[in-house]
């Protein structure tokens, strides 16, 4: 389930999913800086992160191209 009372909020896709989308510029980016850009406190693990990238593409809010660039859908 993705919302839980159990979950801190740091720690929900929802919560990570915006920091992901307000990382990710207009000409797309790559997932280690966009990796990079998200984590530079050092709050969310790589697995974490390729979960919320999963849900956001499940959603139809990121898109990847042959490049391995991530691109936000409108």
């Amino acid at each position: 389930m993705i919302v839980s009372n159990n979950i801190p909020p740091e720690k929900n896709l929802y919560y990570l999913g915006s920091k992901i989308l307000k990382s990710i510029n207009k000409n797309g980016v790559n997932i280690l800086a966009l990796y990079n850009a998200v984590n530079k406190n050092g709050n969310m693990n790589f697995v974490l992160f390729t979960y919320t990238l999963d849900w956001l593409y499940i959603v139809d809010m990121i898109n990847i191209n042959e490049k391995g660039i991530i691109y936000r859908c409108s």
